[in-house]
């Protein structure tokens, strides 16, 4: 029964069409079309004959049985092997991804094609190997008309016109078709066209209106299933054996099934042997490189594909587009391996190429000059190195600097320093003509300076420099030869800031770039602080600036009868705010107040109480024992403990704070709990009780643990204070316990205990040291 089950899989896309259950044993297979099947149904048939011990033949036997037909069977034991074959794929990939990882690759490395990690390298290897192209034979195109037929096929005839009639025959071993009232026609051997006009002459006796010019009846014969051939690939193949292939398939299909040619195998020498003769050979390379197919016939039964052994390879390296290993025929020259290669990429030194190759007892490098690439011949294990071209220029000059087209140029022969101006446009007007430089490369790469003076120059010609390869013109700005001028304003304006100082800018000039004033500003005491350029102003001099006071009105005029203050480089302009602004800051309320919310301070010395009072005061749910106050103190929020009590009863007392701007307050209703935490037996919060005490509350949370550190049991209260538990004599004094309190009880540090071998460091240190003392005091 398990095998039946394994054909269950192969029948699972014809299922849908049939919603009730049925006996796989009454099941008939002779509509089956394998190639519905998906790949994952097909390894799950691969899957169950390897855990049934179940041979192919007897798979195919069992499939016979049920009525599969012969090129359906064929399908089926290709897409078998296509699996068998992808597995074998993938296990070779992890072997030769696993030997590349152990490879020690060094920088001196030569190509070595021995190694199955360089399966990947030798073109060609991919096309058999990629997933995503299959060369399956497509059994959906209309059949050729030079199709030889054979036993096996099935034949399918169509007749239409005064007579209709459909024959789907197959031919026999004998290779005929048994046609109804004709009796066999022999078709075995013969092309499509043949077989078609030999049929339709045959139906031509019992359909007599398919003869005459002018015919009533139509006929056309095509092919239904094709049948199945067997084919033997072997040599340097990856995967050799014998493959049973639909007849419609090519030597590319049957290449792609075995894996194509293994590590030695030959892509360019590969024999098809029909009836013990070579019938062609092909060359791969014609159809990876030129799309060509011209030798890859139809396989038929018995066939033999060889794959012989390679005869030359060659690596090509560096810039090509295409660096892999190629195989190349007697007589291929060094020209044509680089078009193989794709070409040179556009980095590539074409001028000359190294090909490194092996000697009898060496190897041996070789320049071939771009001239001899036709001539120069290759052998087995040669490398051909394309380096790429230097970095630098046969005839580049550049100049730099205050032209009006700074650049790269041609150095053209008698260049000079007066010709490469005049092509960059000429100078600006803000050239420094006293001193310009040519920096020049020497043949050792060494670097150097050659100065001259430009206005000299342009006034005699003859002081012009003859321009070399490399030579680099800097020709300066005078602004580039000062100091980066600059002007800066602060305070009570739109946008403080830092900018390019320009001749004759004055201090309303600077304002107004900085735009204007703020609400703030005080227009009647601006300052402007100068650097110090006095001459005789000793290193001991206490003066650090000079500063200038003005009065400015809010039109941006000197309310004084001076001259528009003109500012000079690295001025500092400070504009005053009014002594008594102020932005409005404010603090929040929250919680048992009558009206809750932000507050505009009044006054620096606002307190507490006054912020309660402007709320309206209290309510009757309030809760002023455990009121808080959050502030910000260099940037974090603290709670600072407050007693309102105190500061109700007597405002403007000590307790009763100044606010600051962000302080935030909360009135909390009366809370009605108390928390236990830390070293308890049941950490717990509870109701408050007036009559409990500490340890009752200590008693409701099960007790202390034992490492409960009973002394330094603490209380937080509500407002963010907090106390103690104290000690009196042996007895613990522990802190009150007041409604929302929270009791902490930690715990014990961990006590570590002196090894033996400290206790004897320690006495030996001991007795050490009163050994001293005795003969100290002794003397």
């Amino acid at each position: 029964m398990k095998y039946f089950f394994i054909l269950i899989v192969i029948a699972l896309s014809y299922t849908h069409a049939y919603a009730q259950e049925y006996n796989l044993l009454d099941r008939d297979l002779s509509q089956i079309d394998v190639e519905a099947l998906t790949d994952q149904q097909i390894r799950q048939i691969a899957t169950e004959v390897e855990r049934s011990d179940m041979t192919e033949q007897e798979l195919m036997n069992l499939a016979r049985l049920k009525g599969m037909p012969e090129a359906e069977i064929a399908r089926l034991k290709q897409r078998l092997t296509n699996i068998d074959r992808q597995k074998g794929t993938d296990e070779l990939q992890g072997s030769v991804d696993e030997d590349l990882t152990k490879e020690n690759i060094t920088s001196e490395r030569q190509a070595s094609i021995e190694t199955p990690a360089d399966l990947n390298r030798i073109f060609g290897t991919s096309l058999f190997s990629s997933e995503k192209l299959t060369f399956e034979p497509s059994l959906n195109i209309p059949t050729p008309r030079s199709y030889q037929l054979g036993p096996g096929d099935e034949l399918v005839i169509d007749i239409w016109g005064d007579s209709r009639q459909n024959y789907r025959l197959q031919v026999s071993r004998e290779g005929s078709i048994n046609i109804s009232n004709l009796g066999p026609v022999y078709v075995s051997g013969l092309n499509m066209e043949q077989a078609s006009r030999k049929i339709i002459d045959r139906l031509s006796e019992i359909y007599t209106g398919l003869k005459g010019p002018r015919p009533a009846t139509y006929a056309q014969v095509g092919i239904g299933k094709v049948r199945s051939v067997k084919v033997t690939l072997l040599g340097e193949v990856r995967v050799p054996g014998t493959y049973t292939l639909p007849a419609l398939a090519t030597v590319f299909n049957a290449l792609y099934l075995s894996g194509g040619p293994a590590l030695n195998g030959s892509f360019r020498d590969i024999e098809v042997i029909r009836e013990n003769k070579v019938i062609t050979t092909i060359d791969v390379y014609d159809f990876l490189l030129g799309g060509k197919q011209e030798n890859n016939i139809y396989v038929e039964d018995q066939d033999i594909i060889r794959v012989n052994p390679y005869q030359k390879r060659v690596e090509v390296k560096g810039a090509v587009k295409r660096p892999m290993i190629y195989e190349v025929k007697e007589g291929e020259n060094l020209d044509q391996l680089i078009e193989y290669a794709a070409g040179f990429t556009d980095q590539a030194y074409t001028h000359r190429l190294k090909v490194h190759r092996k000697t009898s007892r060496e190897r041996r490098i070789e320049d071939v000059p771009q001239e001899a690439f036709q001539q120069f011949s290759l052998k087995n294990g040669d490398i051909v190195e394309v380096e790429s071209i230097l970095n630098r220029y046969e005839n580049r000059v550049e100049i730099k600097g205050a032209v009006y087209r700074s650049g790269e140029y041609q150095l053209t022969e008698g260049l000079t320093v007066i010709n490469l101006v005049e092509k960059a446009e000429g100078l600006r007007e803000d050239a420094f003509l006293g001193r310009a430089i040519i920096f020049r490369t020497r043949d050792d790469y060494s670097t150097e300076v050659i100065p001259f003076n430009l206005r000299e120059m342009l006034q005699d010609p003859t002081k012009d420099i003859l321009l070399e390869r490399e030579d680099v013109i800097h020709i300066s700005s005078k602004y580039d030869l000062k100091e980066d001028y600059h002007v800066s304003i602060y305070g009570a304006v739109q946008a403080p800031s830092t900018f390019p100082y320009m001749d004759n800018m004055s201090l309303e000039d600077l304002i107004l770039m900085a735009g204007g004033f703020s609400e703030a500003a005080s227009v009647s005491r601006i300052e402007v602080a100068r650097r110090l350029k006095k001459e005789g102003v000793g290193a001991t001099s206490d003066e650090i600036a000079e500063v200038f006071q003005f009065s400015v009105d809010g039109q941006l005029e000197l309310g004084s009868s001076e001259a528009k203050f003109i500012l000079q480089p690295f001025d500092q302009v400070y504009v005053r705010e009014y002594p008594g602004y102020q932005v409005q800051r404010s603090v929040a309320i929250s919680g048992e107040v009558l009206y809750p919310g932000s507050y505009a301070l009044q006054s620096k010395d606002e307190h507490l109480s006054d912020l309660i009072l402007r709320t309206g005061g209290l309510t009757h749910y309030a809760y002023p024992e455990g009121a808080t106050l959050e502030r910000t103190i260099w940037g974090d929020t603290t709670q600072i403990g407050i007693n309102l009590v105190a500061i109700l009863e007597k405002p403007h007392s000590k307790f009763d704070l100044y606010l600051l701007p962000g302080d935030r307050i909360h009135i909390p209703k009366e809370l009605q709990t108390v928390a236990i935490k830390g070293q308890v037996l049941n950490p717990v919060a509870i109701k408050y009780q007036r009559n409990f005490g500490f340890r009752d509350y200590i008693a409701s949370a099960g007790g202390f643990t034992s490492v409960a550190r009973k002394r330094k049991v603490y209380v937080r209260y509500p407002d963010g204070s907090a106390d103690r538990t104290r000690k009196f004599l042996v007895f613990n004094n522990y802190p009150k316990v007041t409604p929302g309190s929270t009791i902490f009880v930690p715990e014990e540090p961990e006590r570590t205990k002196l090894s033996a071998q400290e206790v004897i460091g320690i006495s030996t240190g001991l007795a050490t040291i009163s050994l001293l003392i005795v003969s100290i005091i002794g003397r």
